[in-house]
């Protein structure tokens, strides 16, 4: 039954991220959101994880929730966003306590803060001025970009993990 679960949760993950466009520092033709409706323009391309980054978070639930969450933003759905204060707190102290021994550094725990700071301004946007404001549409912009910088160290910390390392005395 576990391993039902875990392959259920890794083929999911796997269908979430071949969905989603690949890694790219470059703005892709028609990417770019224009200044009608107050819509700010997107400086990076979206971020996804690798597969190697994939299969280490597999076991991350509340990442795989997370990710959902800003799938649901970007396509203009900030329900989860609108809970109280006491629910994305609880939600995030979760998703800080379950983070992987494989992925847990100070790094990634900077950047999670971030992340978390960032959607709690963009809760407070979201609630001042609505959901069409330019100010909600910065705290949207700065929550993606945070995202997409936790999506990229956890890439990066994978990517480093997996090589050898030399420094070590060889038997």
């Amino acid at each position: 039954m576990i391993i039902k679960n875990y392959l259920f949760v890794i083929v999911a993950t796997v269908f979430i991220g071949c969905s989603q466009k690949t890694a790219s520092n470059e703005v892709l033709p028609g990417e770019e959101l224009g200044a009608q409706s107050g819509k700010l323009k997107q400086v990076t391309a979206d971020v996804t994880l690798t597969f190697e980054a994939q299969v280490q978070a597999a076991s991350w639930m509340s990442f795989s929730t997370w990710q959902q969450h800003i799938r649901l933003l970007k396509q203009g759905d900030d329900l989860f966003f609108n809970n109280e204060n006491a629910s994305i707190v609880e939600f995030f102290t979760d998703f800080e306590n379950a983070i992987p021994a494989s992925l847990a550094s100070t790094g990634l725990s900077g950047r999670f803060k971030v992340v978390k700071t960032c959607a709690f301004t963009f809760k407070e946007a979201l609630a001042l001025f609505g959901p069409n404001d330019s100010k909600t549409s910065a705290a949207k912009e700065a929550l993606l970009n945070s995202h997409n910088n936790l999506l990229q160290f956890i890439n990066q910390t994978v990517e480093k993990n997996a090589l050898p390392d030399f420094n070590k005395p060889s038997n």
